[in-house]
């Protein structure tokens, strides 16, 4: 192989490496993202008690496990 084709190859990989290595900083830094949400109320009634139910889709690139919720 000549110098250039070998120096190409190393310049290209050098640079997706970079360029992966940003992605996957960039990705840890991200929040916690609420996708999906939805909020059903029931109003109290007679005897009957009310509700309210709230849903949401949950994603963190941290490996988020669980949420607690404090109402």
């Amino acid at each position: 192989m000549s110098r250039r084709v070998v120096l190409s190859v190393i310049a290209g990989g050098l640079v997706l490496g970079g360029a992966g290595a940003f992605t996957l900083v960039h990705a840890q830094n991200q929040p916690p993202a609420l996708t999906h949400s939805t909020a059903h109320y029931i109003a109290p009634e007679g005897a009957r008690s009310g509700s309210l139910t709230f849903t949401a889709d949950v994603t963190a690139s941290s490996g988020l496990k669980s949420v607690k919720v404090l109402a």
